[in-house]
């Protein structure tokens, strides 16, 4: 496999992931999706792009995956113990891809900016300011290299478009509707009944932040993707 089958790859693992971990929102993730990567990727390899090009920190993935001789072992749901096996390449050599099979003219090419940025970049927890210059906001920069990067595709005839291109939300949603769905989930804390009334409604609405750009927005985005 090369770099393209595991995006692919990665594309699906995160997905099934996210949604594995808050389910009010979503569908229960078909595992089943991930069948046609068994025996596609050595481990040698796997564990190479995993950490030194999608998720750098072992802290982030460790708790969802673990790596044994012959397999990956995939947690399907936070805190529990059924696992999806990804079984591995017994060669070092990947197969089923062959990176020079890829042809960049002709091809449909879709970029998914990260993070929404412009007055949600607070929100997102992707804001920070350097003494008085002006704030740096990850969702602006993203959108910015996203553009550039369609124009030399385009220049290589490739057909691009983009999840987005204004540093504006896809989902149609906002903060305000998932108000009762905030409050059935801090009613499930009992720890959490005994802050303060001001800490508690902090609490929810940030909750509701949460479930308007990391779970609406990134799903009104798979759907973009999916068509």
């Amino acid at each position: 496999m090369g770099k393209w089958g595991f995006v692919g790859l990665l594309f699906l693992l995160w997905s099934l992931l996210a949604a594995a971990k808050l389910t009010d929102l979503a569908d229960p993730p078909d595992w089943s999706r991930l069948d046609s990567f068994q025996k596609s990727i050595s481990k040698q390899e796997f564990l190479r792009q995993l950490n030194e090009v999608y998720c750098p920190r072992k802290s982030w993935w460790s708790p969802w995956i673990e790596i044994e001789e012959n397999r990956a072992r995939i947690r399907k749901k936070a805190g529990s113990d059924d696992w999806y096996d990804l079984q591995f390449l017994e060669s070092n050599e990947s197969s089923n891809f062959s990176n020079s099979r890829f042809q960049i003219s002709g091809s449909k090419i879709l970029i998914d900016p990260g993070h929404i940025g412009g007055e949600f970049s607070e929100m997102e927890g992707r804001h920070f300011v350097l003494g008085d210059d002006e704030p740096v906001k990850e969702g602006d920069l993203a959108l910015s290299v996203a553009l550039k990067l369609k124009s030399e595709l385009q220049k290589k005839g490739a057909i691009v478009s983009l999840s987005r291109e204004q540093n504006q939300p896809v989902t149609q949603k906002c903060p305000q509707d998932f108000k009762e769905l905030a409050e059935t989930w801090f009613s499930r804390m009992e720890w959490l009944q005994k802050l303060p009334e001001e800490e508690r409604s902090k609490r929810i609405q940030k909750r509701q932040e949460l479930y308007f750009y990391r779970v609406s927005e990134i799903m009104a985005r798979s759907e973009i993707i999916r068509k």
